[in-house]
């Protein structure tokens, strides 16, 4: 596990916490085995691993990358960026004091790449805030929460092989909210306000 803060995380078997000041950031990268990580407040960028994880992003604006394995992943307060099953390759992370990070990576989309190897059947959760909420590919579960949210069920890029497509289902909950199935037979539901 690699920090980038000046905080303070625990670690105790394969359950980690974070603890953050004000102006810094979190860094955590899980492994092959299922996991189970409380990020905390923060701004904090969480990788989950090829394992079944749990992910849990609390107070501030996340990244959280289930990657393979069924996951669950919650986004908590705030405007959060899940991601079920893409595959995120950092070429560098640089995380200072005011709040700016720059997250290099390569692939289809500016966030990720694609593995189809990979792909799990997923359950996003958003939370409070604007989210952008990926399941990629398998059948996913994707809530919104509340605020308004972008949610795709299957790659954004539409570059994921159609058998790996899944059926997914899509609830924005409250918000006005952008749901994409993609390919599969996809439920997305459409409350108050959208």
């Amino acid at each position: 596990m690699k920090r980038y803060a000046n905080g303070a995380l625990n670690m105790t078997g394969f359950f980690i916490t974070g603890s953050i000041d004000p102006y810094t950031s979190n860094t955590l990268a899980e492994d092959a085995q299922g996991d189970a990580v409380h990020a905390g407040s923060g701004e904090d960028y969480v990788w989950g691993g090829l394992g079944d994880d749990r992910i849990s992003g609390d107070a501030g604006a996340d990244r959280l990358f289930g990657l393979g394995g069924n996951d669950i992943v919650e986004g908590g307060d705030q405007d959060d960026e899940l991601y079920g099953d893409s595959n995120p390759t950092p070429a560098y992370l640089n995380v200072g004091r005011d709040y700016e990070a720059n997250l290099v990576l390569t692939g289809a989309h500016p966030y990720h790449i694609i593995d189809p190897a990979v792909n799990g059947n997923d359950f996003l959760d958003g939370g409070l805030g604007d989210d952008y909420i990926e399941g990629n590919g398998k059948s996913d579960v994707l809530y919104g929460g509340a605020g308004n949210d972008q949610m795709w069920g299957d790659d954004q890029a539409n570059d994921l092989p159609g058998q790996y497509h899944g059926n997914d289902y899509l609830d924005g909950e409250d918000g006005i909210d952008q749901l994409v199935g993609g390919g599969g037979t996809d439920t997305p539901v459409r409350r108050r306000g959208q």
